[in-house]
Order: structure tokens, then sequence, then C-alpha cells
């Protein structure tokens, strides 16, 4: 959770001095590979994209794996979930 803050910390002044990313949703309850994660819906304030966003720990390494779209829907976070269910360390 340490480095999700740090990244947050980085975003408020990113875009110009400006926050460069509006977190909607963060939970730290999700799992990919059976290892914990934080997955976020997040939206991209420079670019005007959404994002899903998941950040994890493997192998001593911190990795983040994102989608992102002019607008998320049902089948966007479906193929999300499924590469994220079939995703192999």
């Amino acid at each position: 959770n340490r480095f999700v803050s740090e990244i947050d910390k980085i975003n408020e002044t990113a875009w110009e001095g400006k926050p460069s990313v509006s977190v909607a949703t963060s939970t730290d309850q999700a799992k990919i590979g059976g290892q914990p994660a934080i997955f976020r819906v997040q939206k991209l304030l420079a670019a005007d994209l959404n994002e899903y966003k998941i950040y994890f720990k493997a192998h001593e390494m911190i990795f983040s794996i994102s989608l992102s779209a002019p607008e998320l829907n049902q089948n966007i976070l479906n193929f999300y979930l499924a590469f994220l269910d079939n995703f192999k360390f």
C-alpha cells in the first residue's frame, strides 16, 4: 500500500501542477494469481480516459496492469477480468 500511496502523491501534481488521476473506486481486497492486489477504477484527467488498474507484488517487484478506454462498460470489464484470471507469473 505504501507504493500506491506514493503514486497517489505524485499524481496530485503530475499534470502541469494539477492532479493527473481521479480515483473513483479503490479496493485492496482483490487477488491476481492468488496474490493480494489493489484494484482501482480511475480517470486519467489529461488524456480524458477511464482506466481499470490493478497493482500487485510478485517476485519482490511491484507490477500494475491497466486497461484504458474513453468509456468503461461491462464488456470491457469482462475482457479485463478474463485477462487477469488467466495471467500467469
